[in-house]
């Protein structure tokens, strides 16, 4: 049967648009808050895991404005797309997230609960990255870590199982 979906997060965040963009937009950015290794070239962007290395294509790209990418629709529908959108205030950057896309089967539930906290996991470690000082930011790998033992609890081999069905 499959599901459409739709999940969005906001942030105030104590950085610049240029520091937002650089986290959503760059490869080292991204690979700061986000699991495996990414390489955002030219029109798509690519996140290695391993032997998997699933590419998405980019959609929109206006510097400190808007940042979007979206997989290619399967045979049997599946896909996924994010957005990030960002605006300047006075002293601080608003971050939103769109994550949106189609689950197929009839499964999609427990899938759908595993890729929100997946979401979760990833935006808090998004959030906290960029709210960290700019001289001692941490890397992904610490900041899962301390979201793990802050309650968000998703496992590398959970986050890996998830990203195998988001992609396949």
């Amino acid at each position: 049967m499959g599901h459409e979906f739709r999940i969005d997060q906001q942030a105030d965040l104590d950085a610049t648009p240029e520091q937002v963009w650089e986290a959503i937009a760059t490869g080292p950015g991204i690979d700061s808050w986000f699991m495996g290794r990414t390489q955002v070239d030219g029109d798509r962007v690519t996140t290695f895991f391993g032997d998997y290395s699933p590419v998405t294509e980019i959609t929109a790209s206006e510097p400190l404005k808007r940042f979007a990418h979206s997989s290619p629709p399967a045979e049997d529908g599946r896909f996924v797309a994010y957005e990030f959108l960002i605006e300047a205030r006075s002293g601080t950057t608003v971050l939103r997230t769109g994550t949106s896309g189609f689950l197929p089967g009839d499964d999609w539930q427990d899938e759908f609960e595993a890729m929100t906290a997946g979401f979760e996991l990833f935006f808090a470690t998004l959030t906290a990255y960029l709210g960290s000082n700019q001289d001692k930011r941490q890397t992904g790998n610490e900041m899962i870590l301390m979201n793990v033992e802050s309650g968000v609890q998703v496992s590398r081999a959970a986050g890996a199982a998830l990203l195998t069905r988001m992609f396949r």
